[in-house]
């Protein structure tokens, strides 16, 4: 039985950063059956949950902030991703996306200045947004990996009401509720977890079943 996967990179300026893959899970043979020539830096995917839309964290065309970090969006044509639109959100590319279990949101985080947000996910797999962001600024003991606030991870809790962020450079998971008439994450007052100084907190993922 053969199964197909998808694989982003950091190519700098090179193009063709993404690529599609089947595997043999007999003889464990890997081949590569497509690439995606435009795309710059997809550094990190998101794949729908009807295996139909791949979200790639990339360069795009600058937006109308000159942001040249986004999202791409790609329709899964079998063995071929064919682009519908992208997005810019970020003065860099996004290190994480993540999709909300109703297939509703897309989140992201960038990590060099420090941006997190939401995008509506339309029925169509196309966004809308970002309709919230945040921006986090400080820095944390470590000289070397904390001179800055830097967003690691953004995902939602598993009831789809709140939105976790790992901030490696702040020691801090924060919990935010989107207010999109204001176009902000507003931080939940009394939540979130500090971890201990210079621990750097990267990613988090929740157990499907359990309080965990």
């Amino acid at each position: 039985m053969k199964s197909l996967f998808y694989v982003g990179s950091n190519c700098g300026d090179a193009q063709a950063g993404l690529r599609v893959f089947d595997i043999d899970g007999q003889t464990g043979m890997i081949r590569q059956l497509s690439q995606v020539d435009d795309a710059i830096d997809p550094i990190y995917l998101a794949l729908s949950a009807n295996g139909k839309i791949l979200y790639a964290a990339q360069r795009v065309a600058p937006g109308a902030d000159g942001n040249v970090g986004g999202i791409a969006v790609y329709a899964v044509n079998g063995s071929v991703l064919i682009k519908q639109a992208e997005y810019s959100c970020a003065i860099t590319v996004p290190c994480h996306l993540s999709i909300s279990r109703d297939g509703k949101k897309l989140l992201y985080a960038e990590y060099r200045n420090a941006w997190a947000g939401v995008f509506t996910i339309k029925p169509n797999g196309l966004l809308e947004g970002p309709i919230a962001t945040t921006h986090h600024e400080g820095r944390g003991p470590n000289a070397i990996r904390q001179e800055a606030a830097h967003c690691h991870c953004a995902i939602m809790t598993p009831d789809d009401s709140r939105i976790c962020i790992c901030d490696l450079g702040l020691d801090k998971v924060f919990v935010y509720e989107a207010d999109r008439v204001a176009g902000k994450l507003r931080e939940i007052d009394g939540s979130g977890y500090q971890s201990a100084p210079g621990a750097g907190p990267r990613h988090l993922v929740f157990h499907p079943s359990a309080r965990l």
